[in-house]
This record gives C-alpha cells, structure tokens and sequence, in this order.
C-alpha cells in the first residue's frame, strides 16, 4: 500500500534510485515476451494479444504492442526492417476506403458474450479499432496516410455541426470514462476541422465551455459525486488530450484535481486492485497538473511518482515478461471483442503500465538514466493560434 505516510519519508533520492534500477530491470525481462506474441507464419510487423489469446493477430493488437515498445525504449532495438515494412503493407491491405481500416480478425467473429439484440459491431468499436491502424502505421514510418473519418453511423449529421452536438450530448456526469472518451475523441476531429478552414473557433471554444462546465469545482474532477473516484480521474484522462495537450488550458481547479490524484493513490486497497487504466490515467492527469498547481506538493508527487514505478514492476510485470491488466489476470476484451482467456499473464493492452512508468519519468526527470523517452508531450506549433484564441475567448468565464 502506497500511504501518505509512506511516500512522504521517503527519501527522494534513494526512491529515484530505486526506480531507475527496476525500469532497467523490467526492460532487460521485456523483449523476450514480445518475441513470443509474435505470429509464428504471414507477415512481419504483426503481434498478437498475448501469449494465450483468443483471436489472431490483429491491427489493434499490434499497434498497442508498438506503444508498449516505445515506452519502454526498446522500439529500435526489437522492430526490425522487415517489420516496419510488411506490417505497414499488411495494414494497408485492410483498408476500405473513407478512412476506415477493417480488420476481419476482429469483424468476422461475433465475442460469445455479446448480446444478441444488439447490432455487431458498434459504430463505438469501429472507431476504437480504426485508430489504431493509424497510430501503428506511423509508428512504422508510413507515409501519405488516408485521412481518418469518423466510423460510419457514429454522428447523427455530418460536418462539424453533427461533431460539436455529439461532443456537447455526452452524458459525462453519469459516464466520464466512456462518455468522456467518445467526447474526447470527437474533439480531435473538430480540431482538425478547425485547422481545415471546416469549422468556427465558436465551434472549439462551445465544446471547451460546456466540458468546463461540467467539472466538479469542489475536486476538479469529472463524474457525479457518487461515482468511484477510478472512473473521475479516468474522464479527465480522456478530456486532458483536448483541453491540456492540445490547448495547453489553464485548468480550473489544478490543486483541487491534484489532491484528488493523490487521494486515489493512497486508497488502503489501491495496489490490490490496480489497474493500467486507472493507474496510467491518474498519473497522466497529476503529470499535466504539475505545473498548474503552484508547487502544490511537488517533492511529494515526485515521491510518488518513484514510488508509483517501483510497484507497477513489481506487481504487475508477469513472469513471461509482459504487463497484466491486475494482479490476477490479463486483458480479455477491447471495446467488446474477446481477445484472451482470463488467465494471468501479460498482455498488449496492459502494456499502458508502460505509459504510467512514461508519466512518472517525466515528474522525476529520468528519461536519460532509465533508458525510456518518457512521454515527451508538446503542445504542436500549429495549434498555437489556436490556443491563443480559445483561451481569449474562454479567460473570462473560467479563469
């Protein structure tokens, strides 16, 4: 159990030290797993789920284990030329026009739990697969990609019109991890609709006032005060990428937010029911808020942050060298497709764990004595007059 008590005597020094060593051990026991999730005939460049899995390799299967790669610094070492070359063809041959990927791994066999009355696939798992053809493929260098399009029945009216009603109809108060991320991602399409000449700044700065406006001002969190406080922190995690990374927002609330972090941390049964999720999305919310917050506890998140690294190797990389999703068993589904038996052992998706030890690099600063590039997030320069004209529009009201 991670206590107040506990991180605060530390010392900072000997817990960075102490994190630096159990990054580099976990990168030493890393490579040989993704060795054994590679498929053993077809195409370079492709993974599977986990070692045991239910379905083949697959497009979003092979684009988390390029992530987990990366985070963990060992991208170069272990992607070979042949891989960046046949997994980015092999992508490309599943693409159907509209800026859709399909994938028939995933298409073509209906998860055995999935309700009978309703439609297969959801436009929501088109969406979540589609996008990690694309994130795969730059990892893999390619070049002149079709431009991403929502999935297919996901807004009720094209344009930016049917984005900004989408975005301000997400029931986020009573679902802030699963609203919210459907909110989040449609607000990157209406950025680059913005970007495109496609859009008003009045359809930016109304999706920005009405995800402000539902945040909680006595936590600064997101969610009815009821919910559990993973899935809060989950639906700031999805709302950051929009209002942080790419507005670089002052956000209302920074400290308030902030202690909520550290309240879901110090939780008395937090290690015995951790999860990549919430562990990467938590710290990913306190690593934005670090310069918000004044210096608000600053040593003592860096204490954290060594801390936090130390029990995700500890507990949560598995004997086969890969991540699980708790400390009893592997991810089993994505967006609704089965992907593996509920056995413990490491898996794709649970390699996020290798994001949240990417969030603690960057509070402690380490990214050149653990081997890892952090997660090196930069407003991008061609958002700058963005920024500048939401925030002129939005000061006022919020800050």
């Amino acid at each position: 159990m991670s206590s107040r008590k506990h991180v605060v005597s530390l010392n900072l020094e000997t817990a960075t030290d102490d994190a630096v060593e159990a990054i580099l051990g976990a990168r030493e026991r890393f490579p040989a797993w993704i060795e054994r999730i590679r498929p053993q005939k077809g195409p370079m460049g492709r993974f599977h789920w986990a070692i045991e899995h239910t379905r083949d390799a697959s497009i979003p299967s092979t684009g988390y284990a390029l992530g987990v790669m990366e985070m963990m610094g060992l991208f170069d070492e272990i992607v070979t030329d042949a891989d960046r070359r046949e997994g980015a063809d092999w992508i490309m041959s599943r693409y159907a026009g509209n800026g859709q990927f399909r994938d028939p791994v995933l298409l073509d066999r209906v998860s055995p739990d999935w309700p009978k009355d309703r439609p297969w696939p959801s436009p929501a798992m088109l969406e979540s697969a589609n996008g990690y053809a694309y994130t795969a493929l730059i990892r893999y260098g390619a070049k002149d990609l079709p431009v991403r399009q929502p999935a297919k029945g996901w807004l009720k009216t094209d344009g930016w019109e049917g984005m900004l009603a989408f975005i301000t109809t997400r029931d986020i108060d009573e679902s802030p991890w699963g609203e919210g991320s459907q909110a989040g991602r449609m607000c990157g399409y209406l950025v680059r609709e913005y970007q495109s000449g496609n859009a008003p700044i009045e359809a930016i700065v109304s999706a920005v006032k009405y995800l402000l406006e539902k945040q909680d001002p006595e936590t600064g969190l997101w969610g009815r005060p009821g919910l559990p406080l993973n899935q809060r922190l989950n639906g700031a995690y999805k709302l950051f990428g929009f209002l942080r990374c790419t507005l670089d927002l002052p956000l209302p609330h920074a400290d308030r937010l902030l202690d909520s972090g550290f309240e879901y941390f110090y939780q008395p049964d937090h290690d015995e029911k951790m999860h990549s999720c919430s562990e990467w999305d938590a710290l990913m919310v306190m690593r934005e808020l670090q310069p918000l917050a004044g210096g608000t506890r600053a040593e003592e998140l860096k204490k954290l942050a060594a801390d936090r690294i130390v029990k995700i190797v500890r507990l949560m990389q598995q004997a086969d060298g890969g991540f699980s999703a708790t400390r009893t068993s592997c991810t089993t589904s994505f967006v609704g497709f089965d992907m593996a038996p509920p056995i413990l052992q490491g898996d794709v998706h649970a390699g996020i764990f290798a994001q949240a030890i990417g969030e603690c690099v960057d509070i402690l600063g380490i990214q050149e004595r653990s081997r890892t590039p952090g997660m090196n997030r930069r407003p991008a320069e061609e958002d700058a007059d963005l920024r500048r004209r939401v925030r002129e529009a939005v000061l006022e009201s919020f800050f």
